[in-house]
């Protein structure tokens, strides 16, 4: 599945690649439901992106009962992002000391909450823009990404 994944994103020409998935991909911390269980899994997957040379990838995970956008740097490469959304409607979780280290400043929420990512430009010139709201509304933080955020250094 992993190959075939990784096949599918290369003939992509998508400037942004979207990965959903039920769980965190980056976080490092091996709690709940995360890839970082998986550990031989998980090193075999993000090998394979940057061998491949895999550009414009975010994931996109919930189920944590908190939000938080975790940034996994790369020597070679842009850092990958997984933006965790949640909850909207459920009950909250606190997670301030969980463990994940590669959690980018302010962007914990531990509110309900929802995001819009809003895709803009031309092709060849578009821009992310991630907004995270509270329940009522009001915007709790904005990150915005051009698409070179998401593509490999030229040496």
């Amino acid at each position: 599945q992993i190959d075939w994944l990784i096949e599918n994103l290369k003939a992509s020409n998508a400037n942004f690649k979207i990965i959903g998935a039920g769980g965190q991909i980056l976080n490092p911390a091996a709690i709940y439901e995360n890839y970082a269980n998986y550990a031989d899994e998980r090193e075999y997957f993000l090998k394979r992106l940057e061998e491949e040379k895999v550009t414009g990838v975010l994931f996109l995970s919930g189920d944590r009962h908190h939000t938080e956008l975790t940034e996994l740097p790369r020597t070679d490469s842009y850092p990958l992002r997984d933006l965790t959304v949640s909850p909207l409607t459920s009950g909250t979780h606190a997670a301030k000391d969980e463990g994940n280290s590669l959690q980018v400043k302010n962007t914990l929420v531990n509110d309900r909450n929802f995001a819009i990512l809003d895709f803009s430009g031309k092709w060849g010139e578009r821009e992310l823009a991630i907004t995270i709201f509270n329940q009522d509304g009001k915007k709790e933080w904005t990150k915005t990404f051009n698409l070179e955020d998401f593509k490999p250094a030229i040496k």
